[in-house]
């Protein structure tokens, strides 16, 4: 790795993979017999869908570049493993797919707006939601100049069961379902997507009753709509009703190794997908009584080494892991960040700059345990016995794993490891 700066974020490709299937075999436990094996993955051999699939199909959620992970590498590998769809935030995300020979359907899961660039939806054969009846014209009126693959373009149409953001209320559906089955779109699929699927479970299981409701109607009338899908990684693992009534999942935190609840661990074996590391790149030894950092707001109580890491908070490392942390404008008091040093936690201290952090050796040194300029250090992943989970870092600053993992900046290169 020949970088400028030493740090990076790691992504290992096997661990998303092993994903892949696990929730695969939890989809299909009986048809499902395509394991990673070393023979499997030396083959370089492209599994078919159809060799670990029974009717419910995986949507690989690859908004804001996989989440931090970069979706090009991985979505090349979900297509190697026999991935069946994507879903990306906007129209812009589906063309830097398809510029990179992406072939499989892409969702567009945002509002896509404005008109002006609806022909490019037609140009990149890529998949719009649709929510209401001007969008729904106005692609209708385009798809009469526009020829794409299948001859008609394919739309989702989007319901609101309870999440209040975009889609139209559940008494609108059957005018617009004739309304697109009278145009020149396609309705290839009817979805919602759910407010709170890993804390409130009530909620949830109304919503579900609301989009099977809608099937149930749509299915005596005669419309064949190929997809129904709300699931995503939460109700897959608590409401399994969210997926084995309809033919899609849409899930993106499983599929990176990150937890959607707390607890979710006992119910599906993930592994992270990513690792941030950085090495150190100045040690000194400091007298007691030194402030570190801007404000002066640590003060060393002892003698001690303080090793300086090239990373800040313009990479993604949240100020708010500062020690001590600033818990709100003013107040310092929380502990904050550890990383670890030859599988050892060792501290944060003073703030967190925008290009660089300080970490206290001294335990280390003091036990004999040699340390230079150039070790190896992690915040997020593992190193020997050590641990460090992006959910931990996020429960410590009070947000959620998605902020922390689509926080790490572009100027951290992504090295991919297999």
């Amino acid at each position: 790795m020949n970088f400028y700066r030493p740090t990076w974020v790691e992504i290992d490709l096997n661990a998303f993979i092993h994903n892949f299937l696990v929730i695969k075999k939890k989809l299909h436990p009986v048809r499902n017999s395509v394991e990673l094996t070393e023979e499997t993955k030396s083959s370089g051999k492209e599994i078919k869908g159809s060799d670990i699939s029974n009717g419910v199909k995986i949507l690989a959620v690859v908004k804001a570049d996989a989440y931090g992970h970069g979706a090009i590498p991985l979505v090349r590998k979900f297509l190697q493993y026999g991935g069946d769809y994507l879903g990306v935030s906007s129209i812009e995300e589906g063309i830097i797919l398809r510029r990179a020979g992406i072939p499989i359907p892409i969702l567009i899961l945002g509002s896509i707006y404005p008109y002006e660039t609806f022909p490019q939806i037609f140009e990149y054969n890529l998949t719009p939601t649709v929510a209401s009846l001007p969008v729904i014209e106005e692609l209708n009126r385009l798809a009469k100049n526009y020829q794409s693959v299948s001859g008609r373009l394919p739309v989702h149409l989007k319901i609101d069961t309870g999440m209040g953001r975009i889609g139209i209320s559940p008494s609108l559906v059957s005018g617009l379902v004739k309304k697109i089955f009278n145009s020149n779109l396609i309705l290839e699929g009817i979805y919602s997507h759910l407010a709170s699927a890993a804390l409130d479970l009530e909620y949830t299981s109304l919503q579900i009753d609301i989009l099977k409701k809608i099937k149930d109607e749509l299915d005596k009338e005669g419309v064949i709509v190929p997809y129904y899908h709300i699931a995503n990684s939460a109700a897959f693992l608590r409401h399994p009703e969210s997926w084995e009534y309809f033919n899609l999942v849409r899930l993106g935190l499983l599929l990176y190794g990150l937890l959607p609840y707390k607890d979710a661990r006992k119910d599906i074996e993930v592994k992270p997908v990513l690792s941030l590391k950085t090495k150190i790149v100045f040690l000194k030894k400091v007298p007691a009584g030194r402030k570190i950092s801007y404000g002066g707001t640590f003060v060393t109580k002892r003698e001690s080494w303080i090793a300086t890491l090239p990373i800040g908070y313009a990479d993604g490392y949240s100020r708010f892991l500062s020690n001590p942390c600033p818990s709100s404008p003013g107040d310092f008091g929380r502990r904050g960040g550890e990383v670890l040093v030859k599988g050892n936690r060792v501290p944060v201290i003073g703030r967190v700059t925008m290009d660089m952090i300080m970490v206290d050796l001294t335990d280390l040194i003091s036990a004999g345990i040699p340390i230079e300029v150039g070790e190896e250090v992690v915040l997020i992943g593992e190193q020997g016995r050590g641990r460090i989970t992006v959910e931990e870092l996020a429960e410590k600053i009070g947000t959620i794993s998605y902020e922390i993992v689509c926080g790490l900046s572009k100027r951290l290169p992504r090295v991919y490891r297999e």
